[in-house]
């Protein structure tokens, strides 16, 4: 026998002595209901395959279910599950007080179902379970053999593990080695905070976090999941995330993702914000990453936005996007806007960019016109040999489509 099940027997001993007393205490005022007279409405519940319908009718039923009668709910369960049945939210709710009644003995069930059932029942199961003992939760995660049931689980351990209340998930955390299983983790984590104590008072909690390796690193990383997770719902309240860490070793980070979140949600209201900004060489970057990220969601808006400018001091890192993208509706206008730039580096490169453009399109034309402007030998150096290459394909597939 595992630690983890003599652990667990112990918890279910006292729950089963919770149990027997609240029904010693209740047996003068009313009778249990009768389980088996409700079996064939549950099984009728269980066929059904509105999910909200299972959940709203299995609920009256689980608050009188004991382990054994549980066990029973149990094999309904099963019966359903090849004809579909048997799953969502009401799975998850048969689950939970399954656990409550009897962890071990539920686990020990759920692990031999079908892949799909198995998967899905054992990410409430642990959940459930680390409500009262996270510890135990932990091994049993470790325990499981199935590698896609591992990955659901564990961001479902580290949930009711702060469910619990119990701070040491944080350090638990911390402790793991970088990686997807922790970032992972970490969102579930930071999204059941903020949703339960606020997110002022999770942002509060990371602060607080050692600064003895190995916390730096991963305090870093939760600020990063934090703002992104809120960029994209609360940007008000992930910017002053950002505002508030302007010299924390991870600021040039936050801002990042700050913004390349936020402008997919509302270009304006995120470029806006970023141009009040201190005109760094890491806002530029940013810049440059969002506009294209923007550009790549809702070109018209990007465009009309940038076409808006009056001053172009300050956004010369996404002259170049806005060049290509213009060129590649209209090139006599991205021409003449690039010409009009009054920084020459900016305009050079939104040159070359519009030359690459055009010799996609008419290659000819396009060369003829890099010598007049002196820019043909500058755009082959940058084209390097393999996008020279590229560009001699389109050409001989246009040579041929036009034979």
């Amino acid at each position: 026998m595992s630690r983890f099940s003599l652990i667990a027997i112990t918890g279910t001993i006292c729950l089963s002595c919770l149990a027997l007393g609240h029904r010693a205490g209740s047996s003068g005022r009313a009778p249990r209901p009768d389980m088996e007279a409700f079996l064939p409405e549950i099984e009728r519940i269980l066929l059904t395959h509105d999910r909200l319908q299972q959940s709203v009718g299995l609920s009256p039923y689980l608050g009188f279910a004991m382990a054994e009668e549980a066990d029973r709910m149990a094999e309904l369960f099963e019966a359903s599950f090849p004809y579909g049945g048997g799953g969502g939210m009401g799975l998850e709710l048969f689950v939970e007080h399954y656990v409550a009644t009897d962890p071990v003995r539920a686990y020990d069930r759920i692990k031999t179902w079908p892949d799909d059932r198995r998967g899905e029942a054992m990410v409430s199961l642990v959940r459930a379970w680390a409500r009262i003992d996270p510890r135990t939760a932990e091994e049993v995660v470790r325990e499981l053999k199935d590698q896609r049931d591992r990955k659901q689980a564990f961001p479902a351990l580290i949930v009711g593990w702060a469910e619990s209340g119990d701070p040491e998930v944080w350090r638990y955390l911390a402790r793991m080695g970088v990686g997807f299983e922790r970032e992972q983790a970490t969102v579930a984590l930071l999204r059941q905070q903020m949703l339960t104590e606020g997110v002022e008072a999770t942002i509060r909690t990371i602060d607080e976090l050692s600064d003895e390796p190995p916390f730096p690193v991963f305090k870093s990383q939760s600020l990063r999941t934090a703002v992104g997770i809120l960029a994209r719902s609360d940007p008000v309240a992930a910017s002053a995330i950002v505002q508030a860490h302007r010299d924390h070793e991870a600021a040039d980070n936050l801002l990042r993702r700050l913004i390349v979140n936020w402008v997919t949600q509302d270009g304006h209201a995120a470029m806006a914000w970023l141009l009040k900004e201190p005109d760094t060489k890491n806002r530029q970057q940013v810049m440059h990453e969002a506009y294209r990220r923007w550009i790549m969601r809702d070109r018209a808006a990007a465009l009309a936005w940038m076409a808006g400018i009056e001053d172009y001091t300050g956004v010369e890192s996404i002259t170049d996007i806005y060049a290509t993208a213009l060129a590649r509706s209209d090139l006599k206008e991205a021409i003449a806007w690039a010409e009009a730039l009054e920084d020459e580096a900016a305009q050079r490169e939104a040159l070359l960019d519009i030359g690459e453009v055009w010799r996609y399109r008419d290659p000819e034309a396009a060369d003829e016109w890099l010598r007049e402007v002196e820019l043909y030998d500058a755009l082959m150096e940058k084209l390097g040999p393999r996008r020279r290459k590229a560009h001699a394909a389109g050409r001989v597939s246009k040579r041929a489509d036009s034979d």
